[in-house]
Order: structure tokens, then sequence, then C-alpha cells
């Protein structure tokens, strides 16, 4: 556990641990929960989740979901428990089909964030799903105050979670906490604040990079960027 003036950070990298350290939380939750989720699968863990915010909302804890409608892997019927109980579900922009629907049906929301109490936040890269046992994620549990600018970031993408025209600069601007820059995309192929700070960090590099991801599909500019990194002795590891 390392800590940062009133925020403390765990990493989780064993899918077992994480997914029992945030039912923990859910469980100990007494104010809200929001989750914002890419897939939330109809499987066993998917049903354990389910039915443990199902218990919170019985309990009156608010809870709220908001669900990628293309990659859920799970329909509103699942969760009428839940919305009976009065939890909030919304599905993110479900595919429209039109003549341009490849472009509009792809923009997607791929964040897995939950956020609980203003205290406790995950960020990460694991779904809620049964496949994500036997792959390699990360999760980072933060315990503090900068779970509410996390809370503000779900509940400003609740608010266009079926709207294609918005003031997208305005869901674009970095959150500033203490020391911390909280970086928010959105489908867009004119703001893409996350590529821009990569260009930017890259370019400062001096010592090193070291970047592992499972989606790496570099246009012109990052790739040029890491060349040039290279040719300037910056060690550089894909």
């Amino acid at each position: 556990m390392e800590n940062n003036q009133d925020l403390q950070f765990r990493l989780y990298s064993d899918p077992l641990k994480y997914y029992t350290a945030m039912l923990r939380d859910i469980q100990a939750a007494s104010r809200y929960i929001y989750l914002e989720i890419y897939r939330f699968k109809n499987d066993e863990l998917g049903v354990r989740f389910r039915d443990r915010l199902v218990q919170k909302c019985r309990e009156g804890v608010k809870v709220k979901l908001l669900i990628d409608s293309f990659g859920a892997s799970s329909s509103w019927s699942f969760f009428q428990e839940l919305v009976d109980a009065g939890g909030e579900l919304r599905f993110f922009k479900k595919i429209r089909f039109n003549w341009d629907g490849f472009t509009r049906g792809h923009r997607r929301n791929h964040r897995k964030i939950m956020v609980i109490d203003d205290q406790i936040t995950y960020i990460g890269s694991a779904n809620i799903s049964g496949y994500s046992l036997n792959w390699r994620e990360s999760v980072v549990r933060i315990k503090g105050g900068i779970a509410g600018p996390f809370k503000e970031i779900i509940e400003g993408n609740y608010q266009i979670y079926n709207k294609y025209f918005y003031d997208k600069q305005a869901y674009t601007r970095s959150i500033h906490y203490q020391n911390f820059e909280i970086l928010r995309d959105i489908p867009s192929l004119a703001y893409q604040p996350v590529k821009k700070k990569f260009l930017e960090l890259i370019n400062k590099a001096e010592k090193e990079i070291t970047l592992e991801t499972p989606y790496f599909l570099p246009g012109s500019s990052l790739r040029k960027a890491l060349t040039e990194a290279a040719r300037r002795g910056v060690n550089v590891r894909v």
C-alpha cells in the first residue's frame, strides 16, 4: 500500500484478489456505489456482483450502473431485480444502423471505474466477467478524496449516455486532484487528450519508455515519437 497525502493505493494483478476486494467494498458501502463498465457479463461472476448490488439497493444504498450496450453481454432483464429494488441502469449508446453506421456504432465506452462513498475508487482493465479470471489484468484500488472527481466523471457520462451531439470539449477537460491529472477520452477523432498526453510524455522522455498494452495500433505520430525517442538514446520497450 502506497500513500500520497490522503490517498492510499493498492495494485492488484490477481483476479481473485481484486474481485474479492471489490465485493468486500460493495458490501461495506453505506451511501452509494457507482459503476461504469464496458462488460458486465451474465455469468457466475456477473450474477454474484449483481446480487450483491441488489442487496445494497434494498439496504438503501444508491446504486448507479452505466454499461456499454455493445460490450455488455447482458440485457435489461438480467438487471430487472436491481431496477425493481431502486437501482439505476443505463446502457451506453446502442448500435445505430445508418449511412454512418460503423463510425457511430463503434463509439464505445471502454472505461472500468467503480466509486464508493466518496472514499473508494477502482480503475483498471478488468470487466465484470468470468473470463477475466484467466486474463492478465491490472486493477488499482485508491482510498481517499480522489473518489470525488471520479464520481463526477461517471455522473457526466451518465448524462450523455445516449447522446451523439454534445459539448465534447467539456467532457475531455482534464480533472486535477492534488498532483494527479485525470485524463478523459470520449468517442471522438477531434478530441484525443490521452493520445496527446502520451505524445507529450514520449517527447519529453530522457531515459526509458516501457509500454505494455493489449491494443497497439499506433498512428504515424506515435510511431514517429517512439522512433525519435529511441534515436536520442531513450530505452524504448514495447
